[in-house]
């Protein structure tokens, strides 16, 4: 199965990772949400030939302080959230079913990313392991909040 992740790197929110299931609907967000943040008509839509190298599939830069979101493409594999792991590792990591599903659909991107053909700016294969990793920390938090909800708001 191919799915189509969106990332919109905006210097003054946290960058943003979407996760679509065509492309069409991954370019379509991303064009509209340019829109809407977009402060100007500074808008850039020309892929170069290293992002096109590195897979990307759109681009789309909408200020003059860079701001801005592209698209690629990731192939993954398929299984259903609730299917069983032979492991021990789902009842030991404190991740429901589904947060095993969406934890493993990660590790499933980064092993298709850095399959990318390299190209592109330098920073790129950090810059995705550290959005990664923020997404790690949200559902090791769904964790504490159901553990201590008194507290993990």
């Amino acid at each position: 199965m191919t799915c189509f992740v969106a990332i919109q790197n905006d210097r003054h929110t946290d960058t943003e990772v979407t996760v679509f299931s065509t492309q069409e609907k991954a370019i379509e967000w991303a064009k509209a949400k340019i829109r809407a943040d977009s402060k100007s008509n500074d808008l850039d839509e020309v892929m170069t030939e290293p992002m096109i190298a590195e897979g990307w599939i759109y681009f789309g830069s909408y200020s003059p302080e860079g701001d801005y979101i592209f698209v690629v493409s990731c192939d993954i594999d398929e299984h259903e959230p609730n299917e069983s792991h032979e492991d021990d590792a789902v009842t030991e990591s404190g991740l429901t079913p589904e947060e095993r599903f969406c934890s493993d659909l990660l590790v499933q991107f980064w092993n298709a990313y850095v399959q990318l053909p390299s190209g592109g700016h330098a920073s790129e294969k950090r810059e995705v392991s550290e959005l990664i990793h923020g997404i790690q920390g949200k559902l090791s938090l769904r964790i504490s909040r159901r553990d201590y909800p008194g507290y993990w708001r």
